[in-house]
């Protein structure tokens, strides 16, 4: 029994490769359609709304650098750290990756990695005064 069903799905199988034809879709006038996944805001212009090939930064940064700007500088956590403790930091966000982005007061991106989830907390307590306004975000 399990046999000829087992044929028979593989029969079911065959014969739909085999047949011919192509998917027609009508839109009215009203209707657009509109690509999937809708290209992200800043990418370049592209059919399918990917990434074109080479368009992501190397250091594993999945997304696009504000128009105009740079990709961020990595550097390491001993140096971001430094950062934070001279007061040169406006703005913390953490991933769950602990990866630990720096907006500093001149604009510019800083990312490191720190050694353990939350350290980056621990720095603007010891920093005290000077890290106070910082804007803390987390993933």
């Amino acid at each position: 029994m399990k046999t000829s069903i087992w044929i028979s799905l593989v029969a079911m199988l065959l014969l739909a490769g085999c047949q011919s034809g192509e998917a027609v879709t009508t839109f009215t006038p009203d209707q657009t359609q509109v690509p999937y996944p809708p290209p992200h805001p800043t990418a370049p212009p592209n059919a399918g709304g990917y990434p074109a090939p080479g368009a992501l930064p190397e250091s594993g940064n999945t997304g696009y650098p504000a128009p105009g700007q740079e990709e961020a500088m990595r550097v390491a956590w001993e140096q971001a750290k430094t950062m934070l403790m001279n007061g040169e930091v406006a703005q913390v966000t953490q991933l769950h990756s602990m990866e630990v982005i720096l907006i500093l007061k001149d604009g510019k991106e800083v990312r490191t990695t720190e050694p353990a989830i939350d350290e980056v907390f621990k720095a603007i307590d010891e920093c005290g005064e000077k890290c106070a306004g910082i804007g803390v975000a987390t993933e």
